[in-house]
């Protein structure tokens, strides 16, 4: 999966990543991924914002678990609380990775805002969404 990186260097503590405006030590947005593996594939859990400070973050995390060789990935996003444009394009493509070698990425347990964000934007068409 092939995303340019972001503008900002991506600063890690533990499971938790942050950006910050390189000049002002502002900080953006939090986003928490883990992974663990799950009885038929790996579960990545997301909490937090995920948005374009934090899309390389999690480009890689997906990235990494597709890199198993994994045909199904769930996302569990019952603890992200924001989903923007960019962090959205990481998911579906890492869906349409997945399709490509009869996969699938299941994004389980949206929030409301996160929800009809998918819905808003169609994006509930492209990933496999489970309440």
């Amino acid at each position: 999966m092939q995303l340019a990186a972001g503008p900002y260097p991506l600063k890690v503590d533990g499971a938790v990543a942050r950006r910050q405006k390189a000049s002002r030590g502002v900080l953006v947005a939090a986003l928490r991924a883990s992974a663990s593996a799950g009885a038929d594939g790996p579960i990545v859990a997301l909490s937090g914002e995920a948005d374009a400070t934090t899309a390389t973050e999690l480009r890689e995390t997906l990235a990494t678990q597709l890199g198993t060789g994994a045909r199904l990935l769930t996302v569990d996003a019952s603890g992200l609380k924001f989903l923007d444009s960019a962090s959205l394009r990481v998911l579906i493509l890492a869906a349409r990775a997945l399709r490509g070698r009869h996969g699938r990425l299941v994004f389980a347990r949206p929030q409301p805002l996160v929800a009809r964000l998918l819905e808003i934007t169609g994006a509930d068409r492209l990933l496999e969404v489970q309440e």
